[in-house]
């Protein structure tokens, strides 16, 4: 079986800067994905998301409108 810490068992050069990449297969880089999927699915955002949509935009117009800023 293959670990990702074998990834990091190298005498490659440069290799102590492996963690740094977020983008393949970073083991913190994949627990925040998680949990940010988790919290999205929790607070329901992807069903909220049209009504947060109106919402932000009649509260921005009415800022827009208060202090005269050109739409």
């Amino acid at each position: 079986m293959y670990r990702w810490t074998e990834k990091f068992n190298t005498v490659e050069e440069n290799s102590h800067l492996r963690h740094l990449n977020t983008f393949g297969e970073n083991p913190a880089a994949c627990a925040v994905a998680l949990k940010n999927i988790e919290i999205m699915e929790r607070e329901n955002l992807f069903n909220r998301s049209t009504e947060l949509d109106d919402r932000l935009q009649k509260e921005l117009l009415m800022v827009f409108k208060q202090h005269h800023c050109p739409l």
